[in-house]
């Protein structure tokens, strides 16, 4: 990162810290009391005696970063192998006879892709008319004037249309579920990043060149038709994408047995405090070592001022002794 983004990541991310201590922390604790009752512990200090924690992520779904011993990758824990895919006949006869490869367009369950606007959505139809390829859309209403090419479901099984070897591209809104089965399957992504998480795994997609993305305020159906060519007439993207895929499945045990044997070894064990970090405790003050930082800084201050007024009182002293010589 940049100077300028490693400062913005500093602000968002100690706003969110500010935020879940100043406010989120005390809705979260007076639902928690409505369910469990009034003796529940304040959730900071729930939070700091979690022994175990699954994390819907993987190192191929992520940058690199530190983490504690207690937190378990479980990413792509939903993902399934192309053999024990389930679709829909009218979809499975789709795939297998789209000649050209097809495209699966889907923003998710929280983006509603009729809710778009009708320029938008009109747009999108323009674009997608221009293809060869069969493009299916998630769409939750009905469309009219449908181009030949376009077919609309309000539901689409996605990871296991995803896993069908005639899927040359698929169009998402860049959430983590949907990019974890993009790479389970080798599907190079174009991205519709709305909000943050969605970014960061937009920005992932487009650094490890899996993908691009598209910017919704500039739509026009030149710039989507460019964005689809960029990644379908690329090799590149589905080299990378395909040894990324490689990379997700080559492992010890798959994400779902991974889970299921630390949450048992867990439990047999009555906790794993031992794989816990004693940094949990600390004050980010002390995380950070700001403690021991600004102990140095100001030592190093008074050092060089203590410093600075001896070298001046000498050059003083020896000014003076000329003085009273040449007098």
């Amino acid at each position: 990162m940049t100077f300028t983004e490693r400062v913005w990541n500093f602000l968002f991310t100690y706003t969110d810290v500010l935020k879940r201590h100043l406010s989120l922390y005390k809705k979260e604790h007076n639902l928690a009391k409505e369910v469990f009752g009034e003796n529940i512990p304040p959730m900071d200090e729930l939070e700091r005696h979690i022994s175990l924690v699954l994390a819907n992520t993987d190192p191929i779904l992520n940058y690199p970063q530190p983490v504690a011993s207690n937190l378990i990758p479980v990413g792509g824990l939903h993902t399934r192998k192309s053999e024990n895919l389930e679709i829909p006949q009218d979809i499975q006869v789709i795939l297998d006879n789209a000649k050209h490869g097809v495209i699966v367009f889907s923003l998710g369950t929280n983006v509603r892709s009729d809710k778009l606007n009708k320029r938008t959505q009109k747009t999108l139809l323009d674009a997608f008319s221009k293809l060869e390829e069969t493009v299916i859309w998630k769409f939750e209403s009905e469309i009219e004037n449908l181009p030949k090419n376009v077919i609309v479901r309000k539901w689409l099984p996605q990871n296991d249309i995803l896993g069908h070897p005639n899927v040359k591209l698929f169009i998402g809104h860049g959430g983590a579920l949907s990019t974890q089965e993009a790479i389970y399957h080798g599907v190079p992504t174009l991205c519709i990043p709305f909000v943050v998480d969605q970014r960061i795994n937009t920005r992932l997609i487009v650094n490890k060149k899996l993908g691009v993305d598209l910017d919704f305020k500039q739509i026009t159906v030149d710039y989507v038709l460019q964005k689809i060519r960029e990644v379908l007439d690329n090799p590149m993207y589905s080299k990378n994408m395909k040894k990324s895929s490689d990379i997700f499945k080559d492992r010890l045990e798959t994400p779902l047995e991974r889970g299921i044997f630390w949450a048992e070894y867990t439990l047999r064990h009555g906790g794993v405090e031992f794989m816990s970090t004693s940094a949990r405790d600390f004050s980010y003050f002390k995380v950070s070592s700001l403690d021991v930082i600004t102990f140095l800084v100001v030592i190093t201050s008074v050092i060089a001022t203590v410093f600075c007024k001896i070298v001046v009182f000498v050059v003083k002293a020896c000014k003076s002794k000329k003085k009273v010589k040449g007098d």
